[in-house]
């Protein structure tokens, strides 16, 4: 998993870099991004926060 906390640009090159660095890192990240990104959809985001701003 990637991980830059300490907040400098050297720690995001550096997560990056091992991100990006192989093929294999390349591929597994884009099965985790994949699946991330299906339960997600715009309406849904919009409908929750249109929620949130009712219940204020």
């Amino acid at each position: 998993m990637l991980a830059a906390t300490d907040g400098t640009g050297e720690a995001l090159s550096h997560a990056l870099a091992e991100a990006l660095g192989s093929t294999v890192a390349v591929e597994g990240y884009a099965i985790l991004a994949s699946g991330r990104g299906r339960p997600f959809s715009w309406a849904g985001a919009a409908e929750r926060v249109w929620q949130l701003h009712a219940d204020l």
